[in-house]
């Protein structure tokens, strides 16, 4: 039985362990902004504006040109649109691209670390510094592995962490999971194990009772897959939006038949 001043004791204690957190969060805080004039000399680093400034002068998406990877220039065509009308060039849209990657990576370790600490403030404060600090392949700018990494882990961690307004949260978890999905396409399987899994639980009542809970009910998996429903929504309509809906047919069978990961040929079609 703990006594008030333990108590007392257990509250400083904890209150030690967030502002001990904050303090070297700050610290990776201020490393990676440091950093970013610098970069880490990738190559790749040109490439991932260049997709959404091509479809700013007017060529669509897979009409112009094949590959998968362009879907994540959807969400990145934002940032270069305002950044053209706020600069009137791409003079310096690296260096800002840099810094919103940064700013998205400390947004992440803080939203880890406040969702997290009542689990474990340790475990917390361990995962939300190794993803403040952690960039993918070493390209420091929004690209669909960053992208990818930072939608797909703050989808899972809202909605396995959902405890009020669930609804509201599960929606929202839908839509960061499809465009962690515009990043990496390979992870609508994802949706279907989880369909399967959902659907699996219904059959078996006892099954049901030990796992259909939280995100695992049909009340979960109908506001998800509306959160993905406006995603793709608006997707499609940027899509279509620039080229009729036949015009995809072969480009899309192109880029499904390559071998390539990355750019097909004519050849491969």
């Amino acid at each position: 039985m703990q006594t008030k001043s333990e108590g007392r004791g257990l509250k400083i204690s904890l209150r030690l362990g967030d502002w001990l957190f904050l303090m070297l969060f700050a610290a990776a805080a201020a490393l990676i902004f440091w950093r970013c004039p610098y970069g880490y000399a990738s190559p790749d680093e040109s490439f991932y504006p260049s997709i959404p400034y091509r479809l700013l002068l007017g060529d669509a998406l897979f009409v112009h040109e094949w590959h998968l990877t362009q879907l994540f220039s959807f969400l990145l065509y934002p940032f270069v649109s305002l950044f053209l009308k706020i600069n009137g060039s791409l003079e310096g849209i690296f260096l800002a691209d840099r810094y919103l990657c940064a700013a998205l990576h400390c947004a992440l370790g803080l939203f880890v670390y406040i969702r997290l600490r009542e689990i474990s403030r340790v475990g917390a404060g361990a995962a939300g510094l190794c993803l403040t600090v952690f960039v993918p392949f070493n390209i420091m700018s929004l690209s669909y592995y960053d992208g990818g990494n930072v939608l797909l882990t703050a989808a899972l961690l809202v909605l396995l962490t959902a405890r009020r307004m669930r609804g509201r949260q599960y929606f929202l978890a839908g839509l960061l999971f499809a465009q962690a999905v515009l990043c990496n396409p390979y992870l609508v399987l994802l949706y279907g194990i989880y369909a399967l899994w959902l659907l699996w639980l219904s059959l078996c009542p006892g099954r049901r009772r030990k796992w259909g809970e939280g995100a695992f009910t049909g009340y979960a998996f109908v506001r998800i897959s509306a959160g993905c429903a406006v995603m793709a929504l608006l997707f499609f309509v940027f899509l279509f939006a620039r080229e009729s809906p036949g015009s995809f047919f072969l480009p899309c069978r192109c880029c499904l038949r390559t071998r390539s990961t990355a750019f097909p040929s004519a050849k491969s079609c």
